[in-house]
């Protein structure tokens, strides 16, 4: 990326968010700052992009065309406000601490991997927002489908539910297809950040899409630190955001692209905007953590229910109901609506404890009780919240932590097998022993004697996402796969905890409490830092988008590629296809459906290739022809690796060596 491309692609990002955030925030009279612009400026964004990509609509010209008519009319709505400054609370010294946290986190997680390839789950929301910019669409149009047939295409594309029906993978780890005969496909992940990525790509170029990783962090960083800094003053806020900069778990996922950074920034954004009493605006925030991670949307239900019936806040739940609604809505839609791994999977387990526990149940009355469960618990909360002042208001606060705790259990029992002690040890292997324990203080000390309601809500919200994720976190046991589950709420409430210890500790005018506090965050910083510079200067995932595009070009544009799914992991077949526009098939050697869809897809007229590993045993079919293509490419990558004791500081290189065959009809056949 040239240093033009840099400044220009720079230039576009920050009009789009901030022309259009400004005046939305000043029409909507949302208590103003840098922040509060900025915000609103990614929400307007997010949801036009994402309804744009829906819509297969999705370029540059029509999301920069509909933010500047929506710039335009609400700057022509809004010019008799006055335009409401940030909350009296929040000191100039407080924002200024918290925006150069962000900037701090930008340059300490920049640059961003290169996760085109080899890079799990990151791998398809490059490869998806890349995509997303080249065609404008989600959606992944297929032709192969059709040229395989119903039957073959079954045995192709394997369902991903126990009862074999839909969704069907149409590539592993990333496009799923809602039948097996669907001509289309979709990313099988959340769609907020592809969106994202979508945008880097139109602004910076196809490698420029894991630039939303820094970008993400660096808004989140500055939701904590402002949200702590406008609670309990700018030191407390500075430094929590020291201590996120120091977690691995920030600069890991500051450079491996998930949606996990762009969760937390909304959770915590709408915090900041709840306490400033812009109630419909943190609604819709709220929603967007959602879109970003859909369980956190059920998370924040769950702790604002308690929270209304207990601490009975004075706010506008009906203000804040008709922001939240239309994104949960649009959450709802794209889990359940489109296929997605994550609906497919909660249909396993709530199979899997239907078999263990009732037998003879039909699988679909049971999916039926279970999503009735879950809207009931959902809405518990604001019907209790409507009655806490009417008689019986005791009962319901009961009522509500029975529900809130019957939600949990069940979200616990379908998903098998729990190790509470191993997900406190991952917690204490990123942020050290130490600060657990000063964290746990702060949040006594604070819950005791803050009159906040806001800061006891993220308290609140800490601690239930903390007992759910620590008893089962619903992943694989593998760093840092498995912390990405903390890092949106539980690691940020835990900082934000420990730096108000600290601030309680130093605001005595004694000196040496003052030089105590100075040196406990000092040591924690050093604590946590240590894992990161351990591998800062790994160059994970280098060459990515180089080695595949050197493989694409080996290929005709209309190819039809078969891909060896031994070589799944290398994840070659995503963005050979997605990026470089090669429609590709994925499916095992010698299975019982891989003559005839090799026969089918030679017999589509469309150039056929098939790509396996290099010591492979060489392909025989009767009635075709491989032909060995040159020079034969090769998959040179870092990538990190580590057991189950600590962050992943050990590396490994790994080479994917590839044969690459043009596939024909022999011609005595």
């Amino acid at each position: 990326m040239d240093g033009v491309t840099l400044v220009s692609g720079a230039v576009l990002v920050t009009a789009l968010v901030l022309l259009p955030g400004r005046a939305v925030a000043r029409c909507v009279g949302v208590p103003r700052d840098g922040f509060a612009d900025t915000l609103v400026g990614v929400a307007m964004v997010s949801i036009t992009g994402l309804v744009l990509g829906w819509l297969q609509l999705f370029s540059i010209a029509f999301l920069a065309g509909i933010l500047t008519s929506v710039w335009i009319g609400c700057t022509v709505l809004g010019h008799r406000r006055s335009g409401v400054r940030a909350a009296a609370s929040t000191s100039r010294a407080a924002r200024v601490v918290a925006a150069s946290m962000a900037l701090a986190a930008f340059a300490w997680c920049w640059p961003p991997f290169e996760t085109v390839l080899a890079g799990a789950d990151s791998s398809m929301y490059v490869n998806a927002g890349i995509h997303l910019a080249r065609t404008g669409s989600l959606a992944v149009e297929s032709d192969a489908v059709a040229v395989l047939g119903p039957r073959t295409s079954h045995g192709v594309f394997p369902s991903i539910r126990a009862d074999g029906r839909g969704p069907f993978v149409r590539l592993p780890g990333g496009l799923l297809m809602s039948g097996a005969g669907d001509a289309r496909a979709l990313p099988a992940f959340f769609p907020l950040l592809p969106v994202w990525t979508g945008i880097a790509t139109l602004a910076w170029g196809p490698s420029g899409a894991p630039a939303i990783a820094p970008l993400a962090v660096a808004l989140a960083v500055w939701a904590v630190a402002l949200f702590a800094a406008e609670a309990f003053g700018a030191l407390v806020g500075g430094v929590a955001g020291l201590l996120l900069l120091a977690n691995f778990s920030f600069w890991w996922f500051g450079r491996f692209l998930m949606p996990e950074p762009l969760a937390c920034a909304f959770v915590w954004g709408a915090l900041i905007l709840l306490r400033r009493g812009a109630f419909t605006t943190a609604g819709v925030i709220f929603g967007l953590a959602g879109l970003a991670r859909a369980e956190t949307m059920l998370f924040v239900v769950a702790a604002v229910g308690l929270w209304l019936v207990w601490e009975r806040p004075t706010i506008r739940l009906d203000r804040l109901l008709l922001g939240f609604v239309p994104m949960a809505a649009l959450t709802a839609f794209s889990l359940l609506a489109l296929p997605s791994h994550h609906a497919a999977y909660l249909w396993n387990d709530v199979t899997m404890l239907v078999t263990r526990t009732v037998r003879g149940v039909p699988l679909g009355t049971a999916s039926l009780v279970v999503a009735v469960l879950v809207a009931v618990s959902g809405l518990l909360g604001v019907l209790m919240a409507l009655r806490t002042r009417r008689p019986g208001a005791r009962a319901l606060q009961v009522s509500g932590v029975v529900g809130v705790a019957a939600a949990t259990l069940l979200y616990l029992l379908v998903g098998g097998n729990s190790d509470p002690v191993r997900s406190i040890r991952w917690l204490a292997a990123y942020c050290s022993w130490p600060l657990l324990g000063i964290a746990v203080a702060g949040a006594t000390v604070t819950w005791r004697a803050g009159r906040d309601p806001v800061v006891r809500l993220a308290l609140l919200l800490s601690a239930l996402v903390a007992l759910i994720f620590v008893i089962n976190p619903r992943v694989a046991p593998y760093h840092p796969w498995a912390i990405r589950r903390f890092l949106p709420i539980v690691i940020p409430g835990m900082t934000i905890a420990a730096a108000a210890a600290v601030g309680v500790l130093a605001s005595g005018s004694l000196r040496f409490r003052r030089a105590a506090a100075g040196m406990i965050v000092v040591g924690l910083v050093l604590l946590e830092v240590r894992p990161v510079q351990a591998v800062r200067d790994r160059w994970y995932f280098f060459g990515g988008f180089q080695t595949v595009e050197t493989l694409a070009e080996m290929l005709p544009l209309d190819a039809l590629v078969i891909v060896d799914s031994s070589l799944a992991d290398s994840q070659v077949q995503v963005p050979l296809w997605l990026t470089h526009g090669r429609e590709t098939v994925m499916m095992a050697a010698e299975t019982p459906n891989w003559h005839a869809a090799l026969f089918a897809l030679v017999a589509s007229g469309r150039p056929a290739y098939w790509i396996d590993a290099r010591f492979a045993p060489a392909p025989n079919v009767p009635g075709l022809s491989f032909e060995l293509a040159k020079p034969n490419p090769e998959i040179r990558l870092l990538l990190p690796n580590s057991g189950l004791g600590g962050p992943p500081a050990l590396t490994i290189g790994r080479r994917y060596l590839l044969e690459v065959y043009r596939v024909t009809r022999a011609p005595d056949y």
